[in-house]
């Protein structure tokens, strides 16, 4: 087992076929789940599930932003091999709501916005990296971007945006 993939509320274990199958046909995969930092190896409460050989591996249901850890091990007629380790890790998650009440007023000089706005309500499950702040003068169409670090537990921004058209309108935009 080589990682995962992560989507909304699923993994997909990536896993390869051994290079020794004991000369029989590769029937699939059974594998071990935990909420990690627990070894899915070794604890009784591990999830036990069963891939067939030509896959997809997906596993499904899980909540995002939690931090899931797996074993496999590859099944044949005469039983499954040894599990993988170290166990591999994944954390589901989504693409993160949009930002909340983002406004633009007109700055302390001429050909400046003074632009703020909020975090959104849900992440994705794995934290804010940055926000893209665009601006589009309608005007021309011209769009311009900026990115600005995300920082945790942050519950505002303020972005001063200078060298603007003086007394044209602009469409500002942010993005996670």
């Amino acid at each position: 087992m080589s990682g995962t993939q992560f989507g909304n509320g699923t993994l997909v274990l990536l896993l390869s076929p051994p290079v020794d199958t004991g000369g029989l046909t590769l029937e699939g995969y059974t594998c071990r789940q935990t909420i990690a930092p627990v070894d899915p190896l070794t604890s009784p409460s591990a999830t036990v599930m069963s891939f067939d050989a030509a896959g997809p591996f997906v596993v499904a249901g899980l909540t995002n932003g939690v931090n899931y850890s797996y074993v496999c091990s590859a099944r044949n007629a005469f039983g499954s091999g040894n599990y993988s380790t170290p166990p591999v890790f994944g954390m589901p998650a989504r693409v993160p709501d949009p930002p909340v009440n983002l406004v633009a007023l007109p700055g302390p000089g001429r050909g400046e916005l003074s632009v703020t706005w909020s975090p959104p309500a849900w992440d994705g499950g794995v934290g804010l990296q940055s926000f893209v702040l665009s601006w589009t003068q309608l005007t021309t169409g011209l769009t311009r971007n900026m990115t600005i670090p995300a920082v945790a537990g942050a519950t505002s921004y303020a972005q001063a945006l200078t060298g603007l058209t003086w007394n044209s309108t602009y469409l500002p935009r942010c993005n996670p």
